[in-house]
C-alpha cells in the first residue's frame, strides 16, 4: 500500500474505517494492529473517541501513542475526533462523521519550524510558509485524493469514479489481515448490496466461532445456532444473504448509511445491527455475510467487560485500571430492552396492546427466572418490561423510520426469519447434550457402582427393619382406631372443608361461637392446602387426619433417618437417631392426646433440618474411591525394593523342603509376618483417616469386612485407605477424591427455600418457636459462607410468625407482657390439661409426667430413664469436637437449649380455659411443653450424632478383639432406650387405659343431620351444646359438626381466658386452686342466662331469645345416671318453642322454633322493621352480599355476631351507620341503621393489619415456593 499521503493508486471503491472507542481501552491496541496489518488497508481510519464520565475514560493512554505503536499511521490516514456526548455506537459514528467533515473542511495548516534549525532557516528565508501539517486530530496532512474520496461526506457531492464505504469497527473487534479485502470484494461483486458483515470468531481463540450473520425470529429473538466453543471448520461458509449482521466489522455503503439515517438513536449497544439491517432490506438493499472476512470479537459489552464507572473524591470519573470478570448476565437487561424494542418497532400490532403483553410476559419470565434460581435475571426481566412501558413514543418513531423505506415489502423478510420452534429445538438439544456430558463425567466405574450398591442394600435393609418396627408400634398403640371412619377425643378438632379453612385462615373475623376479631392464621391455610390435595383423590378432612395419626410414628422415623444422613453415613447411628426421634415421648404423647399442631412440628422438623443442611452444603455424601486412586509410576528406590523382596521370596521357596514338618504352621506365621513387613517396606502403610476408622492390622481388616458392623461403616471406611508414606502421593494429589475426608453436597438455594417453607409450617403450628429458629439461623449464618441464601429461609419464617407476634405486641401494650406470652404459648387445638412434668422429665424429653408413660418403681422405668439420658449426655460431648463437626454440634446444643427454655416456660404459663385430659370438669390449662421438647431433642440428636460419628472414627484405636463387642454393645444399648419407650406406650395405649397416654377414640356423629343442614343453609343457624360437668352444665356454640379448628385457635383461647378467668390470673404461675369462672363478656353472659332460663323450663320467651342469639338446634349430651342431665332434659322438653328432634347415643336434640314473636327463624343476619324480622342470606366466611327491597324508615340490620369496629356495611356503595341492637338477648350484637331504599347490601369485616399480613404472607410464600422448585439453569441461559 502507498502511504496515506499519496493515495492516488486506489481501487474504484474507497474504504473509511470508523473505530469507536472510549479512550484507550484494553482492546483498542489489538484492533489498531489488526487495521495496520490489512492486506488492503483502508484509505482513512477515523477514530471516534467518546471518552467521558458516562462512557468511560479508558486507561488514560493517549490514542495517538497507540496508533504510532501499531504503525497504523504508516499505511492509512488516521483522523482522531472527540465526541464525548455520544450515547450509542450509531450516534458516535454519526457525530464522528460530522466532526470529520469539519476537520476536512478546515484544511491543512502551515507550522513554523521550531528549535535552532528553524531559527536559522528563518534567518536565511525572510518569508514563506513552514511545513504543511494536518489540522487538529489529523496525524498526517489532508491530501487531494482524500478530499475527493470524502467529498460526498463534506459537501454532499458525488465522488468521482469511486464509491465510499464505511467500515464500522468497535474497539474490541480486531480484523484479520484479509478482512477488508474480502468485504470490499463481496461489496463490489454482488448487486444491490448495502451491508456486508464478517464472520466473528473468539478474541482469545480464533478457531472458535461466534457469529456468521444474525438469525432471529420476527420478535427479534436471536437464534444462537452456533454452539459455544464450536470450532470453525468452514461449516457455515456457504452463507450469504442473511437477515442481519452485527455492527462490529460491518461494511456499509456511505449512501446507504445516509439514506437510512444511520442506526436508530434509541438502540445500542445491542439490537442496532438488527434494526439497521431490517431497514436496509426494506429499502431494497441486500444484507450479506462474507465468511472469508474474519474479525476477532471480544464482545466486551455482551460479557460485561466494560469497566464500571468510577469517580474520584471530587466526583470526577477516574480511569479504569481493572476489568471485571466476564458475566453475560450484566448485559441481560440492555439486551432484553433492545429485543423488545425491535419487536415492538417492527410489529404492526397496536403499541398499547404490545406494551401490556410485554408486562404480562415480563411477570411470567421473571417467575420462571426465580424458579430457575436466577434472581438477578428475574429483576432484569421485570425492569426491561417496565422500561418498555415508557418507550411508546420511541416505538412509534421506530415504526415511522421503517415505514419510510418501501423498496421491498415486509413479507420479503419472512423467509429469513427463524421460527420459535426451531430455537426451542436447538435449546433442547443443547440441554440434552450438556446433561449427557455431565452424566458421563460423573458416572462411577463398575467397581464404584458395586460398592455403592452394597451400601444402598445395607441401608435399605436397615430402613426397612426400622419401618417394620415403627409400624408394629403404631399398629399396636392405634389398633382401636384402624377400622374407624373418624377419630375424635383429646385435643383433636374438626377441620371442616378445605375452602372453609382457607377462608377462615385469612379472615379478620374468627368464626367461633358468637364470633371474635382475629387475624390471619397461617396454620389453617397450611391445613387447607393439605385438605385440598386430599380432596383431589376423594379424601375428606376426617380421613386425612386419621391417616396422619396412624402414619405419624413411621413418618417420624423416616424423617429422622434421612435427616441423620446429613450428619453421618453410619447406618447404626442413623437407626439410633430414627428410633430416638420417632419413639420420643413428646411425639408419642402428642399423638395419643390428639395434639395436631405439636405433632406437625414433630413430623416436619427433621425434613426442615435436612433441607437446611443441603442448603448450606453441609450434608454428608458417600465417598467411594476408585481402586486406581494413588496409583503412580514406581520410583527407582521402590523398584529396587520390590526386586529385592522378590529375590528374598524365591530364595525362601528354594529352601522350603529343608524345614521340619512340625514347624510348618509356625513357619507360615513367620512368613506372613515377614511378608507383611516386606510389604510395608515396599509400599506405604495405610493410615486411618480422622473421620473414618481403619483396621489396626491386615488380619483385622479382613475380619471387619464380614463383621456385623461392616454395614455400619461409612462409604469412606469401606472404600480403602489413603497412603500416607512420604514416597506415595495422596489421592488428592492425583486429582481423585480423598476417602479420608468427608464429602458434602454443593449447597442449594432451592433447598434453602424449601427449608424456609418447612420451618414456616413449624412456626405456623407454634409461633413461639420463631425466635429460637431465627437465632439458630443467625448462628448458622455466622459459620457459613453461604449466608445470603439463608434469606430464603428466614423470610417465610418472619412472614408466617408476623400475625401472631404482632397481636402479642398489641396485647403487651394493652395488658402487659404476661398476656402476650399467654397468646404466643397457646397451642391450636382443644385446650387440654395434662400432667405437669418435672425438670428431669423435661431434660429426658417428656412433656408430661414420665411415670405416666413408664410406670415408676419398676426396673423397666429405671432402665428407660437411664437410657433416655444418653441423648443429652452424648450431645453435650459434642461440644468437645473440633472443626466443622464441632460447629454443627454447638449449633445443635443452641437449638436444644432454646427448646428446653421454651418447654420450661410453657408449663408455667396458663394459656386457656379447658378440660382435664379425661374430659372431667373445667380447668385452667398451661402450655404444652412438647413443642419446645421437639426442638430440644432435635438439637441434642444433632450434637449427639456428630459426637458419636467422631468417636466411631477413632474406634480403630481399640484392640481388634474388643472393637466388635464394644461397638455391638453400644449399638444395642442405644437402640434399647427408644425400644422400651415405644413398647410401653403401645402396651398402655388403649381406650380403657390412662388418657394421658391415649385420649383418642372412634369418632361419632355429634349433632343430628338437620343440625348440619341448618348450619350450611343461607341462614347459618348454630348448634348449642350442653354437657354436664362437676361444676354444672358446660355451654358451647358450634358452627360445624363439632369443635372446629377455628374454635380452638390461640386467639380464641386467649380471649376466652380473659373473659372467663381473667380475675383469677396473677402473674405467670397458675393459681394453686381452681377458681370459679367469672364471665366478663356480654355475649357469654347473655348465653349463660339463656341456658339458665331454658333449663328452668316453662319460659315463654326463651325460644325467642335463643333465636335472636342465632341458636337453631340444642343438643344435650347423654350422661346416664346424672341428675343435672336429667333435670335439664325435662326442662328443655317443657320449654315452649323447642321441638324435640331425636334421641341418640350421643344426646338429645331440640330445634328452636319460636311460637310467637318477631323472629320466625334463627339466622346470622336479620332485617328488623316495625318489630318484625326478616332472615337475610349470609354468603361468605366473614362477608355477605345480598339484595334487599325498599322499605320504611327506621329499619335496622342485626348480626348474631359480637359488635366490633371492624364491621363495615354499605348499601349501593354508601356506608351505613353502626347501631346498638336492642332485643331480648342483650346489646352485644353488631347492628346497622338501614335507610328506606333498597339495593345491594354488602357487609364485611376488615382490618388493615390483617390485609397487610395476608398480602405479605402470600407474596413471601409464593416467591419462596417458586425459589424452592427444583429447577436449575446453565450460565448461558442469560
Amino acid at each position: 500500500m502507498n502511504r496515506a499521503g499519496s493515495i492516488g493508486g486506489v481501487d474504484h471503491i474507497g474504504a473509511l474505517a470508523v473505530v469507536v472507542t472510549a479512550g484507550a481501552t484494553p482492546f483498542l491496541a489489538d484492533t489498531l494492529r489488526g487495521l495496520a496489518a490489512q492486506s488492503r488497508a483502508p484509505e482513512v481510519v477515523l477514530i471516534v473517541d467518546v471518552a467521558s464520565r458516562a462512557n468511560g475514560l479508558g486507561d488514560g493512554t493517549p490514542i495517538e501513542e497507540l496508533v504510532e505503536a501499531a504503525g497504523l499511521d504508516a499505511v492509512s490516514a488516521v483522523r482522531i475526533v472527540r465526541s464525548g456526548e455520544a450515547s450509542t455506537f450509531g450516534d458516535a459514528v454519526a457525530r464522528g462523521l460530522e466532526s470529520y467533515s469539519a476537520l476536512i473542511a478546515s484544511g491543512n495548516r502551515h507550522r513554523a519550524a521550531d528549535g535552532p534549525a528553524g531559527m536559522a532557516t528563518r534567518r536565511r528565508r525572510s518569508s514563506g510558509p513552514g511545513p504543511i501539517t494536518g489540522p487538529t486530530g489529523a496525524m498526517s496532512p489532508i491530501t487531494t485524493h482524500e478530499r475527493q474520496l470524502v467529498a460526498e461526506i463534506v459537501d454532499g457531492a458525488e465522488a468521482t469514479g469511486q464509491g465510499l464505504w464505511l467500515w464500522l469497527l468497535h474497539d474490541d473487534s480486531a480484523p484479520e489481515p484479509d478482512c477488508l479485502q474480502a468485504l470490499l470484494t463481496a461489496a463490489a461483486n454482488a448487486r444491490s448490496v448495502g451491508i456486508v458483515g464478517p464472520k466473528q470468531v473468539d478474541w482469545d481463540n480464533p478457531s472458535q466461532l461466534l457469529e456468521v450473520g444474525l438469525r432471529a425470529t420476527s420478535s427479534a429473538r436471536r437464534a444462537n445456532d452456533i454452539v459455544p466453543g464450536e470450532v470453525d471448520q468452514g461449516q457455515y461458509d456457504d452463507r450469504s444473504d442473511v437477515l442481519a449482521v452485527g455492527t462490529a466489522g460491518a461494511l456499509i455503503a456511505r449512501s446507504v448509511w445516509e439514506e437510512l439515517g444511520g442506526t436508530a438513536p434509541w438502540l445500542g449497544p445491542f439490537g442496532d445491527g438488527l434494526e439497521l439491517s431490517r431497514a436496509a432490506r426494506l429499502a431494497g438493499y441486500r444484507v450479506v455475510v462474507e465468511p472469508g472476512a474474519v474479525i476477532r470479537h471480544r464482545r466486551a459489552g455482551y460479557l460485561g467487560l466494560r469497566a464500571a464507572r468510577h469517580q474520584d473524591a471530587q466526583g470526577e470519573a477516574a480511569p479504569a485500571t481493572r476489568l471485571p470478570s466476564p458475566d453475560p448476565e450484566r448485559s441481560y437487561r440492555a439486551r432484553r430492552v433492545a429485543q423488545l424494542t425491535n419487536w415492538a418497532a417492527f410489529s404492526t400490532r397496536p403499541v398499547a396492546m404490545l406494551l401490556g403483553w410485554f408486562l404480562v410476559l415480563g411477570v411470567a419470565r421473571a417467575t420462571w427466572r426465580l424458579a430457575s434460581k436466577a434472581a438477578g435475571l428475574a429483576s432484569d426481566e421485570m425492569s426491561a418490561a417496565l422500561a418498555l412501558a415508557g418507550r411508546s413514543s420511541l416505538i412509534r418513531a421506530g415504526r415511522r423510520r421503517l415505514a419510510q423505506h418501501t423498496g421491498a415489502p415486509r413479507s420479503a423478510l419472512s423467509r429469513l426469519y427463524v421460527s420459535a420452534s426451531e430455537i426451542r429445538a436447538v435449546r433442547r438439544d443443547r440441554v440434552r447434550q450438556e446433561r449427557e456430558r455431565i452424566a458421563r463425567a460423573k458416572a462411577p466405574s463398575e467397581l464404584e457402582l458395586r460398592e455403592l450398591a452394597g451400601l444402598a442394600r445395607s441401608r435399605r435393609r436397615t430402613l426397612a427393619g426400622l419401618m417394620v418396627l415403627a409400624l408394629i408400634v403404631a399398629g399396636a398403640g392405634m389398633s382401636h382406631l384402624i377400622l374407624t371412619r373418624s377419630v375424635a377425643g383429646g385435643a383433636l378438632t374438626e377441620l371442616g372443608t378445605w375452602h372453609q379453612s382457607w377462608s377462615a385462615a385469612w379472615s379478620s373475623w374468627l368464626p367461633t361461637g358468637d364470633g371474635r376479631p382475629g387475624g390471619p392464621t397461617p396454620l389453617l391455610a397450611i391445613l387447607a392446602g393439605l385438605m385440598a390435595l386430599a380432596a383431589l383423590v376423594g379424601m375428606g378432612s376426617t380421613t386425612l387426619v386419621k391417616i396422619l395419626l396412624l402414619a405419624a410414628i413411621p413418618l417420624a422415623v423416616l424423617g429422622a433417618w434421612f435427616a441423620a444422613g446429613t450428619i453421618t453415613r453410619r447406618v447404626a447411628l442413623r437407626a439410633w437417631a430414627a428410633l430416638a426421634w420417632g419413639l420420643a415421648p413428646t411425639g408419642l404423647l402428642a399423638l395419643g392426646q390428639g395434639r395436631l399442631a405439636p405433632l406437625l412440628v414433630h413430623l416436619v422438623l427433621p425434613w426442615a433440618l435436612l433441607a437446611l443442611a443441603r442448603a448450606q452444603g453441609v450434608d454428608r455424601r458417600d465417598v467411594v474411591v476408585s481402586g486406581l486412586v494413588g496409583a503412580h509410576l514406581l520410583t527407582d528406590a521402590e523398584r529396587a525394593e520390590l526386586d529385592r523382596f522378590a529375590d528374598d521370596r524365591i530364595e525362601d521357596l528354594a529352601h522350603l523342603d529343608e524345614e521340619p514338618d512340625e514347624d510348618v504352621e509356625s513357619g507360615e506365621q513367620a512368613g506372613s509376618a515377614d511378608s507383611a513387613g516386606s510389604a510395608g517396606r515396599a509400599a506405604a502403610k495405610a493410615s486411618p483417616a480422622p473421620d473414618s476408622p481403619a483396621p489396626a492390622d491386615p488380619a483385622d481388616s479382613a475380619d471387619s469386612a464380614d463383621s456385623a458392623e461392616a454395614a455400619d461403616q461409612a462409604p469412606e471406611e469401606t472404600a480403602g485407605a489413603s497412603p500416607a508414606s512420604g514416597t506415595h502421593r495422596s489421592p488428592a494429589e492425583h486429582g481423585a477424591p480423598n476417602a479420608s475426608q468427608p464429602s458434602h453436597g454443593p449447597g442449594s438455594a432451592a433447598a434453602a427455600a424449601l427449608a424456609g417453607l418447612l420451618l414456616s409450617v413449624v412456626v405456623a403450628a407454634a409461633p413461639a418457636t420463631a425466635p429460637i429458629l431465627l437465632l439458630v439461623l443467625a448462628a448458622v449464618a455466622l459459620l457459613s459462607r453461604r449466608r445470603l441464601r439463608l434469606v430464603l429461609t428466614a423470610a417465610p419464617i418472619l412472614a408466617t410468625a408476623a400475625p401472631a407476634w404482632s397481636q402479642a405486641a398489641v396485647l403487651a401494650r394493652q395488658h402487659g407482657w404476661v398476656d402476650a406470652l399467654r397468646l404466643i404459648l397457646a397451642d391450636a387445638g382443644a385446650p387440654l390439661a395434662a400432667s405437669t412434668p418435672s425438670s428431669i422429665d423435661l431434660l429426658l424429653g417428656s412433656p408430661g409426667d414420665l411415670d405416666a408413660l413408664i410406670p415408676g418403681g419398676t426396673i423397666v422405668a429405671v432402665i428407660a430413664k437411664a437410657l433416655l439420658v444418653l441423648v443429652p449426655l452424648v450431645g453435650l460431648a459434642g461440644l468437645l469436637i473440633p472443626g466443622s463437626a464441632g460447629a454443627r454440634a454447638r449449633t445443635g446444643i443452641l437449638l436444644a437449649l432454646g427448646g428446653l427454655a421454651l418447654a420450661a416456660l410453657s408449663v408455667r404459663v396458663v394459656t386457656a380455659v379447658g378440660t382435664a385430659v379425661d374430659g372431667a370438669g373445667t380447668v385452667l390449662v398451661t402450655g404444652w411443653a412438647g413443642t419446645g421438647l421437639s426442638l430440644s431433642i432435635a438439637g441434642f440428636l444433632l450434637a449427639a450424632l456428630a459426637a458419636a460419628d467422631a468417636a466411631l472414627a477413632q474406634s480403630y484405636r481399640l484392640p481388634s478383639r474388643l472393637r466388635r463387642p464394644v461397638l455391638a454393645a453400644a449399638c444395642a444399648v442405644a437402640l434399647l432406650g427408644p425400644g422400651l419407650i415405644g413398647a410401653t406406650w403401645a402396651a398402655q395405649a388403649s381406650p380403657q387405659g390412662d388418657p394421658q397416654i391415649m385420649a383418642l377414640r372412634p369418632g361419632t356423629q355429634q349433632i343430628p343431620l338437620i343440625g348440619s343442614q341448618i348450619q350450611s343453609s343461607p341462614a347459618q343457624g348454630r348448634v348449642l351444646i350442653l354437657a354436664s360437668t362437676p361444676q354444672g352444665l358446660s355451654v358451647s356454640v358450634w358452627r360445624g359438626a363439632g369443635v372446629q379448628m377455628s374454635d380452638a385457635l390461640p386467639a380464641v383461647h386467649h380471649a376466652q381466658l380473659l373473659d372467663r378467668a381473667g380475675a383469677a390470673l396473677r402473674g405467670l404461675n397458675p393459681p394453686s386452686a381452681p377458681a370459679a369462672l367469672e364471665l366478663q363478656d356480654e355475649a357469654d353472659a347473655s348465653l349463660t342466662g339463656l341456658v339458665g332460663r331454658v333449663t328452668a323450663g316453662q319460659d315463654e320467651d326463651a325460644a325467642q331469645a335463643l333465636a335472636e342469639h342465632g341458636i337453631a338446634v340444642i343438643v344435650l349430651r347423654n350422661a346416664s345416671g346424672d341428675e343435672v342431665t336429667a333435670d335439664a332434659r325435662a326442662a328443655l322438653a317443657s320449654t315452649p318453642g323447642l321441638e324435640q328432634l331425636a334421641r341418640t347415643g350421643t344426646g338429645t336434640a331440640w330445634r328452636v322454633v319460636p311460637a310467637n314473636g318477631a323472629i320466625r327463624e334463627p339466622a346470622r343476619l336479620r332485617l328488623v322493621e316495625d318489630g318484625a324480622s326478616t332472615t337475610l342470606a349470609w354468603t361468605g366466611q366473614s362477608s355477605t352480599t345480598v339484595t334487599i327491597p325498599a322499605g320504611g324508615q327506621g329499619r335496622s340490620l342485626v348480626l348474631a355476631e359480637r359488635a366490633d369496629r371492624g364491621w363495615r356495611a354499605t348499601l349501593n356503595g354508601r356506608p351505613l351507620e353502626p347501631a346498638t341492637a336492642q332485643d331480648l338477648d342483650g346489646t352485644w350484637k353488631q347492628a346497622f341503621t338501614l335507610p328506606a331504599q333498597g339495593g345491594e347490601l354488602r357487609i364485611t369485616h376488615a382490618s388493615t393489619s390483617a390485609v397487610v399480613h395476608t398480602r405479605v404472607i402470600w407474596a413471601v410464600w409464593a416467591l419462596t415456593l417458586i425459589a424452592a422448585l427444583p429447577l436449575r439453569r446453565g450460565k448461558d441461559a442469560a
